[in-house]
């Protein structure tokens, strides 16, 4: 007597297999890049008294995309009984977004505001965009979770999803890739010009325009990618799609953006001034002499006011270089009144 076997449906089971298996593997990259991290985030930030957001930030970024990774795999993997099961599930997956979409924005704002300080417009336009983006994630993706229907799976699949319910879902991709796009715009059109110059070198500028390009190509193209599964299915959509990747690769972008500039500022080989403060940076040429004594030409002000001449009587040979330094506001006031007590002080990063 033979034993007819239950129709399976041998494809829909693939595609599940192949969603946890790519599911597995982002989570194995996160946890990979954070360990590989830990001593950066321990000497860097962790072992510095100090505590500041951007050191707040730096350990929510990392927390946050530990714990999302984990609540996505555990959609996947855990068999629910019940729909509150499910949904617990994916509203603490939706805060942990919420997390790391604040962490990105505050980083990029940051950067921007160092840039531009001073330009109220542009500011204004800068933070009523970020604040626009973050509050349509906030509420069209958490009202679309909360009308949403989970869908448990039954044996032999296993996990849970949640169909969301909203037709505006694009106006959250479109603000964020705008959002983006103007981040990194307002930061390369400033530090571009500084970071291009051959016979000056400036770590700073040049880290900051390094990064910002390099993270915003990754970003988009997670993103785009993102977008093109939603609106042009293809036979991998639904197995990238249920993985969030866009956040992961945010997450660990912006990662490395903390640690690159704090490794850079606290370099103590460095020959410019860096801090959380408006800084300026001053061009000067040996050349130029005014009552028998050297004084800069140009002094100019970056995140602060335009170019200005200035006249000083007495230069610290240290501003006598023919060269391009960071210095902060105040440094450059000491240098002019206190010229033999500046030419040992050790670099304040």
């Amino acid at each position: 007597m033979s034993v007819a076997a239950p129709n399976a449906d041998i494809p829909a089971f693939k595609t599940q297999v192949d969603s946890k298996l790519f599911s597995i593997a982002i989570c194995a990259w996160v946890f990979y890049e954070i360990a590989i991290t830990t001593g950066d985030s321990i000497n860097l930030f962790w072992m510095q008294k100090r505590w500041t957001a951007s050191k707040c930030f730096f350990f929510l970024n990392r927390i946050a995309v530990m714990l999302i990774v984990v609540t996505i795999t555990c959609l996947k993997f855990v068999t629910y009984s019940s729909n509150y099961g499910c949904l617990v599930a994916t509203w603490a997956e939706f805060v942990c977004s919420i997390c790391i979409v604040c962490t990105v924005a505050f980083t990029l704002a940051n950067r921007v505001y160092a840039l531009w300080k001073g330009n109220y417009i542009v500011l204004a336009i800068f933070f009523l965009i970020m604040s626009a983006n973050i509050l349509n994630y906030l509420f069209i993706y958490g009202t679309a979770l909360y009308r949403g229907s989970p869908v448990i799976s039954k044996p032999p699949f296993t996990g849970c999803a949640v169909i969301l319910n909203s037709s505006l879902l694009w106006i959250s991709f479109a603000n964020t890739l705008t959002f983006e796009a103007v981040s990194i715009s307002l930061v390369v059109y400033k530090a571009w010009p500084m970071a291009r110059q051959r016979d000056v070198e400036t770590p700073i500028f040049s880290l900051l325009l390094e990064d910002g390009v390099g993270y915003f190509l990754a970003f988009t193209a997670s993103k785009l990618f993102t977008v093109g599964a939603v609106y042009a299915p293809t036979p991998i959509s639904p197995v990238v799609l249920s993985s969030y990747p866009s956040f992961s690769v945010a997450a660990l972008a912006i990662n490395r953006l903390f640690i690159r500039l704090q490794r850079a500022t606290v370099m103590r080989s460095m020959t410019t001034q860096f801090t959380g403060a408006s800084f300026s940076i001053a061009k000067y040429d040996s050349s130029y002499y005014t009552r028998g004594s050297r004084f800069p030409r140009k002094n100019t002000t970056v995140g602060g006011t335009d170019s200005s001449q200035t006249r000083r009587d007495h230069q610290d040979d240290l501003l006598s270089r023919r060269s391009v330094e960071l210095y902060t506001a105040e440094d450059l006031h000491m240098a002019t009144t206190r010229r033999d007590s500046t030419q040992h002080a050790t670099p304040v990063f």
